[in-house]
This record gives C-alpha cells, structure tokens and sequence, in this order.
C-alpha cells in the first residue's frame, strides 16, 4: 500500500471506518466492554477541531450495547491506539503507510510537515503507531543465528575519557536468525548475564550454530550445550571467513544507527525500546505484502496509549546520536 493506493481506496472517512471495523471485527461489531454482539447501530455528525479539519464535517459510525448490565456506547476507535485521537483516519492511514515505508525511520518534525499538523501532535501519532509496532510474543530463533552488542549513543566531548563515554551510551544486544528475523533488546550492562538472559528470552534450545565476536561476554553467558555449538569471528584479523561472521546483524544496527544521525537526530533514553521495536518489526516484515493492513490491525487491538503515560518521568534524559 502506498499514498496513491491511500488517496483512491480511502477517499472519505467512511470508507476508512468500514475498513477498520472489518479489520478489527471480522466476524461482525462486538461490544469492548462486555464482548457482547447485540449492538445497535447509529450515526452522528462530527465537525473537525484541529487546524487541518476546522470546518468539515463528517459522519461517525456508533454504536449502542443493548445488554442491560453494559449500555456502552462505543466506535469502532474506542479501546485502541486510536482513542481520543481528534485526527482523522485518512490521516492516521498515511502516517501509518509512512511508516511502514521509512527504512530508516521517519522523525516527528518530518511526519508533521507531512501530514499537516503540529509537532507534538505528529510526536504522540509515532509513537503510538510505534507502540502497535511492539509485537509482544514472539517465536523462539533456531537455526543459525548471529549474536553481536552495541552502544547506542552520541559523539565523545572534548577531552572525555573513554571509561565516561561509553558509560553514557546505551547497550544494545542484537539477535537474528540467518534468512528469519532479527530482536532487538536495550539492556542497562552487556554482559554475561545479559547475554545468558537475551539468550533464554529469543533463542530455541535446538538452535544448530551460535556465531559472536570474540568479546569475552558470551563464552561466560552461553550453557555448555551453546558453547558446543558457538563458532567466532575475530574483526581484528577478517569480517568473515566462509559463512562465519555477524555481519547481518551489524548490517541491522547500522541502519538503527543511520536512523538516529540523518532522520531522529536526538533520542530519549526512556523512548529507546519503542525505537527499537518500530526497526524490529519494519525489518521482521520487509517482504510482507500485507504490512499496512496488519499494522493497522494492530493499532486496533492495542489499547490506549495515553500523553501522561507516554511522557511520564523514567528519568530518561536526551542522547545526541
């Protein structure tokens, strides 16, 4: 799906809400709050607030729960990421595509000048879309997989130690099954018992070839049964000898890192697993045909993701990348 496909499929904002309401009940409306399915229908009128849509007007499916012990009156945005929200879904249907399309992200300030609309308003809609990105469960990696750390984070200042840069930089661990998908996992320390857990989160038991660096970290984090199975790479002497290297791993955090220098420019360190999780899963999914649609569906099932909660102190404090 592209913006062309956008503007000819989903040209008013009925034809977004059916959409929407099909993805997310496929089998007819089901009330979110008692899961009951004797609904009744109506519409509203609703008049546009922000500065795009002041003056237009269009038409709001709802619906009435008609369980007398629920009497809930929802649409098809209540109890998701859409919640609340005052943009229209033509709109959230564009930034959704270009993000799904952003190889190497796409900051705020450009969604925004995009779409029409203020910084912080384009900020919350990333990160929301961001949040629905975050896949929850995932499949254990096997087969051969490439484990590799890195520190995420800006340039060393004048006359700082070594010892104080990389202590303000954010540790990364990486994981990715050769041909399959990648996990991203920031971590407070890399060491060997972050690698023990970053191993017993992602990877299968009955994984054939583990292949790391020769950093001193994984020989004491791996199990007996993964160290008979670990092969390294020495990047002092090669960058690969034969298919033993970790390139597609390194390969994946140089396009987060690319990210951070030509399009975020600056990122907070409490917001860093939601950018990490957005470049998981554009690159888990970069040969699915249906990623709009099943990013939409997971901005439907996700529940509300209010500005408190986003913004809320974690003592993060801003990194230059």
């Amino acid at each position: 799906m592209n913006l062309k496909e956008i503007d000819r499929e989903f040209d008013t904002e009925g034809k977004c809400i059916a959409f929407l309401e099909r993805l997310r009940w496929p089998d007819g409306v089901v009330c979110p709050k008692c899961q009951g399915k004797d609904i009744s229908a109506f519409t509203s009128v609703a008049r546009g607030r922000s500065k795009n849509t002041r003056g237009t007007e269009w038409k709001r499916s709802l619906y009435d729960c008609l369980n007398p012990k629920c009497r809930n009156q929802f649409s098809v945005k209540s109890g998701t990421l859409f919640h609340d929200s005052h943009l229209p879904l033509r709109t959230w249907f564009k930034a959704i595509v270009f993000m799904c399309q952003a190889k190497k992200g796409r900051s705020a300030n450009e969604m925004g000048r995009t779409i029409g609309c203020a910084y912080k308003t384009a900020w919350y809609l990333c990160h929301r879309i961001r949040e629905a990105m975050n896949s929850g469960e995932l499949a254990l990696l096997t087969g051969t997989i490439e484990v590799d750390e890195t520190y995420v984070g800006g340039k060393p200042r004048k006359g700082e130690p070594r010892r104080t840069y990389f202590e303000r930089k954010i540790p990364v661990m990486g994981v990715i099954q050769r041909d399959g998908e990648i996990r991203f996992k920031q971590v407070e320390r890399a060491n060997a018992e972050t690698v023990k857990n970053v191993m017993a989160a992602y990877v299968s038991p009955d994984v054939t070839r583990i292949i790391t660096d020769e950093s001193v970290i994984y020989p004491f984090g791996f199990s007996p049964e993964q160290m008979a199975k670990h092969e390294t790479i020495c990047h002092m002497r090669e960058y690969a000898r034969g298919d033993i290297h970790v390139n597609n791993v390194e390969s994946a955090f140089s396009l987060f890192k690319r990210a951070l220098v030509g399009s975020f420019h600056r990122m907070s360190v409490k917001h860093c697993d939601r950018y990490l999780s957005e470049f998981q899963w554009r690159f888990n999914n970069r040969k699915n045909g249906q990623i709009f649609p099943d990013l939409l569906r997971n901005v439907a099932k996700k529940p509300p993701l209010t500005y408190a909660a986003l913004t809320g102190d974690s003592g993060g404090q801003e990194q230059c990348a």
